[in-house]
């Protein structure tokens, strides 16, 4: 699969404050590290018609992330670009839903107890984890009642889904709640 596109604009501040717009769109696909993200933005504040320039904002993504903002550290951005190359099929929505908590996302992306095997397997641990139903009653749970629950109520991110004879396959369930 292709990386995602992922770009940013930053801008140097102290032309912005007096009064000129300068800055470039840095890919930050094409960074491989940390430190050549950071190059880029020095390399773009270097160039700066402003004599002493230091500082930098993020201005604008050309990205489907909105957790974005305009002083989101690099190396948060770079973790972002990681995930979303790791996990190209939910990082991004995970991402935008959590976007104030980047280790919880990289949590729930990276720790396998959040795969099912079914979708009943799923329904079954909501039910026993979320709901209080005592596992000995999962036998009692109208599944279609309690999926039509999640899914009105929640945002459902599903992954690697096959659909075969009537049947999930190697189904990977993410609930936003």
């Amino acid at each position: 699969m292709d990386k995602p596109f992922f770009k940013i604009y930053v801008s140097c501040l102290a032309s912005y404050s007096c009064g000129t717009l300068y800055g470039s769109w840095i890919n930050v696909n094409a960074c491989d590290t940390l430190e050549d993200l950071e190059k880029a933005v020095q390399d773009m504040i270097k160039g700066s018609p402003t004599k002493g320039a230091e500082e930098y904002a993020i201005h604008g993504t050309d990205t489907l992330l909105t957790c974005i903002e305009e002083y989101t550290p690099l190396k948060d951005v770079f973790a972002m670009k990681e995930l979303m190359e790791a996990y190209p099929e939910t990082a991004v929505h995970l991402l935008n839903h959590y976007c104030s908590d980047l280790p919880y996302v990289t949590q729930l992306l990276e720790d396998s107890s959040y795969e099912y095997g079914t979708k009943d397997d799923f329904i079954d641990e909501y039910a026993v984890n979320s709901l209080g139903i005592p596992e000995n009653a999962l036998d009692y749970v109208n599944r279609d009642t309690v999926w039509n629950t999640i899914t009105t109520t929640s945002t459902a991110i599903f992954t690697h889904t096959e659909y075969i004879e009537g049947t999930f396959n190697s189904l990977d369930w993410y609930i936003l709640c």
